[in-house]
């Protein structure tokens, strides 16, 4: 997303997909930047939402987890409908990705945040994040 942005901002003005609006959503309080909406020759042809700002640590965690459920997620749920903790910690590090947190600050905010992770000993809590962060990853590759 960043890398789209910035080549839409160095694009010449009236070109084909140039970004040439940011509405400012003041009204929402996601911490997001606003839309970006494309044009092609003043025809609709695209619309992006900037991904939310995230805290630090265990906000990072509830902020992604927050923003995930405003944005219509489903929790993940086992056979007997208790939350599937680990397959959730998945997704919420695998949003925290998109949102250009970095792997360490994924990891690190898994540690503090999940509630599943926090139970464990603090070797097993590393292990856990760390494992959680390579499977988001995985489910991001193409």
């Amino acid at each position: 997303m960043t890398e789209a942005q910035s080549a839409l901002a160095r694009a010449p003005a009236g070109a084909a997909g140039v970004l040439v609006e940011r509405i400012q959503r003041h009204s929402l309080d996601d911490g997001s930047d606003g839309d970006i909406i494309l044009l092609d020759h003043g025809k609709v042809v695209g619309k992006f939402s900037a991904p939310p700002k995230l805290g630090a640590g265990k906000e990072a965690f509830d902020d992604a987890l927050r923003h995930m459920l405003a944005n219509g997620y489903t929790v993940p749920r086992r056979a007997g409908g208790e939350v599937d903790r680990s397959r959730r910690d998945i997704d919420v590090a695998a949003f925290m990705l998109c949102c250009d947190l970095p792997p360490d600050s994924v990891e690190a905010a898994i540690m503090v945040g999940s509630d599943k992770a926090v139970e464990r000993t603090i070797e097993n809590t590393r292990s856990y994040a760390r494992n959680r962060l390579s499977r988001a990853i995985q489910k991001l590759k193409p």
